[in-house]
């Protein structure tokens, strides 16, 4: 049976006269653009009138064959189509007026800039990172760019410089496309490196010297970069630039701009500026390749922030591996703002910011942990990389001009924003597309949902990254195509879930997958669990998010594997009666050495080692011990008390020369050599001892350093074989409740 055509709906916007006019064609549960393109106003050059809806046949030639039934064309399968809901299932039809809608209102909301990409995907030179700021240099050139404590350098200062180290750079084979790795503290030689780079066309690599080594190697050996700029030598493993030891004089010692005839090959809005690799969740993170197309973006949002105008101080807090710390630059070098570098653990220690900071951006979890006071009243305070907890956006919007943004890496940082500052007790939300970003809301046949209802959220438009460096596949799996672009663009998958509230904003609802962010880290609590998996003596784990807002916290809960778990055992046990016989061969007679509070880690005073010891030995006392068995007898500490009032003290340790010192000491004292006999054995080995011979058993505080809990508990089976009926079992240092074994004898209650 032949299906039905589809109905067509053909819609023409008239803009203001220096646009052209562009159609988009709508074909039934779909909106895509006609062949030849359109442009978009932004909001401030909105339409003179509203669109106007046309309804009636449409030219077979603006309708592409492949939307008809039994379409053949050989381009049909040049872009995927909508993902199917499964069989048997349909989804009801959203008009194609409310598609319409829903689509326009996000293209409004981007606000585009109407001077559209050329052909081949170009800008003018205008809009890369280094013409951008050369020119804000040139407004400003006395302006302090860079602050931190009581340095200062100038706009035109640090462009001169990074002009030198540009041309240095160049001259060592760095061009567009070249990735240099940049591994120092946040200070101004990083951004003066950062613009170097820019400069030349290379790819900024921010790699924090903070990091475990095993990261920088890895970030090192998967950028492929050839040079290092560090700010001292052993950074990395790869061929280093000392900044302080570069001589800029001679043939580098040019400052004017460089342009493209310097440079080794022209420099393209679709070069890579700058690769960074994401948080990950087990050490081997993704890297996000940016490129310069995004960035002026950036710079027309936070004019929004800013006004637009020199004189904003920006608090630089975040790590260099963090794009946040790119957002912090492009905020206030790009607009003639000065960057004040500060730390995070300052302000944890109830420090106030630095003197008249105005801009900063901070994350919940930072936020949480200090007060709105910190900064001065009124300070624009954006918060991003996580989730904000509506109690928290109230306090502080209540004394600054809060504003929530909200974007992946992969959309060069930012994709939304509030369009404006927060009003106290306003539901926080993700807000509405920055310029030249689209974003679509679509259920999982990639249709757009309506308002109220969730979906995942998809953003497109010139921000989104080139992709993962090396991880074609991860690429094409989060970087798809775009049905409601022109042909060949892409729209970035986030894997958030989100609503469209009456407004148009933005809310978020959650995570399409596990993947939830902890103090601003992207973790999949699934590959987490991967890992312990590989983990070896691990049998099964589990990972889940504990705590709520911006107290959670990861959690792993571990099943041993049997299969290695007897080995690990034998290699702790080993391990322990290495460190035993090293620590008694350096103490002689009784010694309370090596005994530190697990709270402060200092050591506990002597005088109250002995009031532990000797309430211990009035407790094993009290049951009038006749026969006593000490597993872990150590330096004899209960023994010299006990023993001498036992008809027989039998005594274990796993070190042997603590047997040995002790059994000297026990043949120097008249009468006590004929009741004590001492044996160096495990734990857990009942070699050489009478069964159920002991009317007492002591298992020392030794037991806090058994193996496992089930180590724990054979030596405890074990040695209730050895007590004699009503005996007693006596447990330190563990978890376990002994009691007495009743007449009848083991089992123990």
């Amino acid at each position: 049976m032949r299906a039905s055509p589809a109905p067509v709906t053909l819609l023409t916007v008239r803009c203001r006269p220096h646009f052209r006019p562009r159609r988009l064609l709508m074909i039934g549960r779909g909106v895509m653009p006609h062949p030849s393109g359109f442009r978009h106003a932004t909001s401030s050059d909105s339409c003179s009138a509203p669109p106007r809806l046309y309804r009636g046949p449409v030219p077979a030639r603006l309708i592409p064959s492949r939307h008809g039934p039994g379409s053949s064309r050989a381009d049909s399968t040049a872009r995927p189509r909508p993902r199917a809901g499964g069989p048997g299932t349909r989804r009801p039809v959203v008009p194609a007026v409310d598609q319409f809608r829903f689509l326009w209102e996000g293209y409004v909301h981007s606000a585009v800039d109407p001077v559209s990409l050329d052909d081949d995907g170009r800008r003018a030179p205008r809009h890369l990172l280094p013409v951008m700021f050369e020119e804000q240099a040139a407004r400003t050139p006395a302006v302090v760019a860079l602050e931190r404590g009581a340095d200062r350098m100038t706009y035109a200062e640090l462009n001169a410089r990074a002009n030198r180290l540009a041309r240095l750079l160049v001259s060592r084979g760095v061009g567009p496309g070249t990735a240099v790795l940049v591994c120092m503290p946040r200070e101004a030689g990083l951004v003066v490196s950062l613009l170097a780079i820019a400069k030349a066309g290379g790819v900024y690599v921010p790699l924090d010297p903070d990091y475990p080594e095993a990261r920088k190697e890895f970030v090192l050996g998967d950028c492929g970069a050839a040079l290092a700029l560090v700010d001292r030598p052993g950074r990395t493993t790869a061929d280093e630039l000392v900044l302080s030891s570069v001589d800029f004089t001679g043939a580098y010692e040019a400052d004017a701009d460089l342009t493209d005839q310097d440079r080794l090959s022209p420099l393209r809005l679709l070069h890579p500026a700058y690769l960074i690799y994401t948080s990950g969740s087990t050490g081997t993170p993704k890297g996000v390749l940016v490129p310069h197309s995004g960035l002026d973006r950036l710079r027309r949002t936070h004019r929004g922030y800013t006004g637009g105008t020199p004189g904003h101080r920006v608090l630089q807090l975040a790590s260099i591996g963090f794009d946040a710390s790119v957002w912090e630059l492009v905020m206030a070098l790009l607009s003639g703002g000065t960057v004040v570098f500060g730390r995070a653990e300052e302000l944890l220690a109830g420090e106030r910011a630095p003197e008249g900071i105005t801009h900063v951006t901070l994350t919940p979890s930072l936020m949480g942990a200090i007060s709105p006071e910190t900064f001065p009243p009124a300070s624009t305070v954006i918060t991003a990389s996580e989730a904000c907890p509506q109690s928290l956006a109230d306090r502080w919007a209540a004394v600054h001009r809060l504003v929530n943004a909200y974007g992946p890496t992969e959309t060069t940082v930012c994709a939304t924003s509030m369009p404006r500052p927060l009003v106290p007790g306003e539901r926080i939300g993700l807000g509405v597309p920055i310029d030249s970003t689209t974003v679509h809301v679509l259920d999982d046949t990639l249709s757009p949902v309506g308002p109220g209802e969730t979906g995942e959220l998809y953003v497109a438009g010139t921000g989104l990254a080139l992709g993962y460096h090396g991880r074609a596949a991860q690429t094409a799996s989060r970087f798809v195509a775009d049905p409601f672009g022109a042909p060949g663009s892409r729209m970035y998958r986030t894997g958030d879930l989100v609503r469209r509230s009456a407004s148009g904003g933005l809310e978020f609802v959650g995570r399409g997958d596990d993947q939830v962010k902890i103090r601003g880290f992207r973790i999949e609590p699934a590959e987490v669990a991967s890992a312990l998996d590989t983990t070896p003596g691990v049998g099964r784990s589990a990972v889940v998010v504990d705590g709520a807002d911006d107290n959670r916290r990861l959690v792993a809960y571990l099943v041993p594997d049997p299969a290695t778990s007897d080995e690990g055992e034998r290699h702790q046990v080993d391990d322990w009666k290495r460190l035993g016989d090293e620590h008694y061969r350096q103490t002689e007679g009784e010694s309370f050495a090596g005994w530190s509070s697990s709270y402060t880690g200092e050591a506990i005073p002597e005088e109250e080692m002995r009031q532990w010891r000797d309430a211990t030995v009035e407790r094993i006392r009290e049951g009038a011990p006749r026969r006593v068995l000490e597993i872990g007898v150590g330096s004899g500490l209960l023994l010299s008390r006990l023993a001498p009032d036992c008809e027989e003290y039998w005594a274990t340790d796993l070190s042997e020369v603590a047997v040995r010192h002790l059994r000297a000491r026990v043949e120097a004292v008249p009468g006590l050599a004929a009741r004590v006999r001492l044996r160096a054995q495990a734990a857990h080995s009942t070699e050489g001892l009478p069964s159920g011979h002991f009317d007492t058993l002591v298992i020392n505080s030794v037991a806090q350093y058994f193996p496992s809990a089930a180590y724990l508990a054979d030596v405890i089976d074990k040695a209730l074989d050895l007590l004699a009926p009503g005996g007693r079992l006596f447990s330190f240092s563990t978890s376990a409740i002994c009691g007495c074994c009743p007449p009848s004898g083991p089992p123990w209650c």
